[in-house]
């Protein structure tokens, strides 16, 4: 089941080494990236009708925050790598036609992401950039999922794999200063090459029975970027002179 993913890591990998592989100043940052429910994302919402019984799963406000590396290779080119944390937040809930009742609950999936990114900057003024960067990332999801209302609602989900690859897109725009350091501010979108998880939805209904729906969460998500690069010192500059 991983062998597709054989050939992301090899990229991944091959990045890495050539972010090490480059004699230009490394930064090091920051990130915090709130999780922007959209709906036109279609990012693990679900909506379907079963005998008279509405099942909705909608995204709800989520995070991602982690640790950044950002290898200079020219003046308008970059290649980024990290770790992140990311929690992802739905709202679960059903609507009974019939018997004129409704319930929810919540549920939260966890996950970690290894990115790499190629970057491209504009710059605009003296201090202002531009940037736009594509990239993939392993994401790895480390236990299944449930949540319950024990009288009326139950919802299982099962990850498919532990890790998944994924295609990233950023654009923002950059703030930087020689003694403070860059700050960023953009939006990102997070797309998984595949769904998930398999989720199971039953609805305990007052007649006795139990109705349930099955489907699929892709964990699209959209996000708007804070991130914050520390100061240069300026002794590591003369150090890659020396070096050259």
């Amino acid at each position: 089941k991983l062998m597709p993913y054989n050939r992301l890591l090899i990229v991944i990998v091959w990045m890495t080494n050539f972010l090490h592989a480059q004699e230009n100043v490394t930064t090091f940052g920051v990130q915090f990236k709130p999780v922007i429910p959209f709906n036109y994302l279609k990012a693990g919402d679900f909506q379907q009708k079963e005998d008279e019984v509405e099942y909705n799963i909608s995204q709800k406000f989520g995070y991602n925050f982690g640790m950044l590396v950002r290898k200079g290779i020219t003046k308008t080119i970059s290649v980024e790598s990290g770790l992140n944390f990311v929690q992802r937040n739905f709202l679960i809930s059903i609507n009974d036609n019939l018997y004129n009742f409704s319930d929810s609950t919540s549920v939260r999936i966890i996950g970690y992401e290894l990115p790499v990114k190629g970057l491209v900057f504009i710059q605009l003024s003296k201090k202002w950039y531009m940037n736009a960067s594509m990239g993939v990332s392993l994401d790895f999801f480390p236990s299944n999922v449930a949540a319950f209302d024990y009288d009326f609602l139950a919802f299982k989900a099962v990850r498919k794999n532990w890790v998944f690859g994924a295609l990233l897109a950023n654009i923002g725009y950059e703030y930087r200063t020689k003694e403070s350091g860059y700050f960023y501010l953009g939006a990102s979108f997070h797309r998984l090459f595949s769904n998930i998880y398999r989720a199971r939805y039953t609805y305990f209904r007052k007649d006795g029975t139990e109705p349930q729906v099955i489907t699929e969460l892709n964990g699209y998500y959209l996000t708007l970027d804070f991130r914050y690069f520390f100061h240069e010192d300026p002794e590591k500059k003369n150090r890659v002179k020396k070096n050259k």
